[in-house]
C-alpha cells in the first residue's frame, strides 16, 4: 500500500512561506517590496475571492500527481511520485505591481531552491527529491478586464519524491 497525505505536503509549503514572511528569515518573502504579504493560503480563488485589503497574497495548490512504479531504490521507497503544484502570486497596486510583483516571484522562487525544510521533507511515506519551478508565467488583469487586481503570476512548480511502500 501506497500513501501520499497531500494535505500535508501542500501545508508544509504554506507554512513554509508563512514563516520565511519575516524580516529574520534566511530568504524574506516580502524583501523589497512596497508592502508586505499579508496572507500565504492553499484555496481556490475562482471560489473564494479574497478581499482588496488582504493583498498582496500568495496562494499554493496541487494541480496533479504523476506515477511511475520500479524505482530501485535499494530501500523499500520504491515508486517515484511527480506532484505539479502551482503557487499563485498576486498584487494589486496599479502604481507599482509590476515591479513587486517580479521581486515577489524572485523571492519565492529563493525559497523554493533553497528552504531545507522544503529539500528535507519525510511524511506520510513521501519523500522530496527535487522542488523544481519549471515556469512562471506573468498575467495582468488576473480576474479579467473589471478585476482590480492588477498582476499575477503563476509559478509552476514540479515536486518530485519518491513514495514507500507500507
Amino acid at each position: 500500500m501506497y500513501i501520499c497525505d497531500y494535505n500535508a505536503i501542500v501545508d508544509t509549503f504554506v507554512t513554509e512561506l508563512t514563516t520565511a514572511n519575516s524580516v529574520t528569515a534566511p530568504y524574506d518573502l516580502s524583501d523589497g517590496m512596497g508592502k508586505r504579504v499579508q496572507h500565504v493560503r492553499r484555496v481556490d480563488l475562482d471560489i473564494h475571492p479574497e478581499m482588496l485589503p488582504d493583498y498582496p497574497i500568495v496562494n499554493v495548490r496541487l494541480i496533479d500527481r504523476r506515477e511511475y512504479p520500479g524505482a530501485n531504490t535499494g530501500t523499500n521507497y520504491n515508486r517515484t511520485v511527480f506532484l505539479d503544484m502551482k503557487i499563485e502570486a498576486l498584487y494589486h497596486s496599479l502604481s507599482d505591481a509590476e515591479v513587486n510583483l517580479w521581486k515577489l516571484v524572485s523571492n519565492i522562487e529563493a525559497i523554493l531552491r533553497y528552504n531545507r525544510v522544503l529539500w528535507k521533507y519525510r511524511s506520510g511515506g513521501f519523500k522530496v527529491e527535487h522542488i523544481l519551478p519549471k515556469s512562471t508565467n506573468f498575467v495582468a488583469k488576473f480576474k479579467g478586464e473589471s478585476s482590480v487586481f492588477q498582476m499575477a503570476a503563476n509559478i509552476n512548480l514540479e515536486v518530485k519524491g519518491l513514495l514507500k511502500s507500507i
